[in-house]
């Protein structure tokens, strides 16, 4: 599952510290509110099946991330 953090948050969220039971609400409720205020700017189209082939797929084919008609 995909984590959307603004940086302003990375500091807090990749902490090796361990999470005592007082602090986990405050965190979850910092995730939940910066994953959504991050994931609503997200645009999603749908592009080519080629970019699942591991062996046809370049990374540097930037064509794979055209969108492309499902018409």
């Amino acid at each position: 599952m995909p984590v959307f953090l603004t940086e302003d948050v990375w500091t807090d969220w990749m902490s090796p510290e361990h999470l005592g039971a007082g602090s986990k609400p405050g965190m979850l409720a910092m995730l939940e509110n910066v994953s959504a205020d991050v994931a609503a700017t997200l645009e999603t189209y749908p592009v080519s099946k080629r970019i699942n082939n591991v062996r046809t797929a370049s990374p540097s084919d930037r064509t794979l991330l055209d969108p492309v008609d499902l018409s």
